[in-house]
């Protein structure tokens, strides 16, 4: 996003951050919508960021911010997963879907926070327990393919 983006419509950016130094360089062209998305479990991007032989990794809600000022957006929205669709299954995983919109171009930056999930997409596939042992616990609230085409698919160069 910072050096592509006149060349992208929209980007997403799963289970990552951005550290202090990328933030420093970033020069984008224009605005870009954004859709994250973080595992509060998350061990090796940890939601809360990490400072690691000199590389300050930003928590995951600073990042977003930072995309959110970045694009000019002020109007904050946050609503859990199940009830913005309407199907919330049983389990102990609750997908908080932070948006910030208003922005001066009509763009969007969209957090899917994952309570409870490791480094790992939620998907409906079951979890294997080696899966669960090498990258932590996975939502099955929804499919990342699926929700990343739908925000993805909205914009347009």
């Amino acid at each position: 996003m910072c050096g592509l983006s006149e060349k992208i419509a929209a980007a997403a950016a799963m289970i990552a951050s951005i550290t202090e130094t990328q933030v420093l360089t970033c020069k984008p062209a224009r605005a870009v919508p954004l859709m994250m998305l973080a595992g509060t479990l998350d061990t090796l991007v940890p939601y809360e960021g990490r400072q690691q032989a000199g590389i300050k990794l930003l928590p995951v809600m600073e990042a977003f911010v930072f995309w959110a000022r970045r694009n000019d957006c002020r109007e904050v929205r946050e609503t859990a997963w199940g009830e913005a669709t309407g199907s919330r299954p049983p389990q102990p995983f609750l997908t908080t879907v932070v948006e910030i919109s208003g922005c001066a171009s009509g763009d969007i930056v969209r957090l899917y926070r994952v309570d409870g999930g490791g480094h790992t997409l939620p998907s409906k596939r079951p979890q294997s327990e080696e899966e669960r042992k090498r990258v932590g616990p996975r939502s099955t609230e929804f499919e990342t393919s699926e929700e990343v085409w739908a925000f993805l698919s909205l914009f347009k160069l």
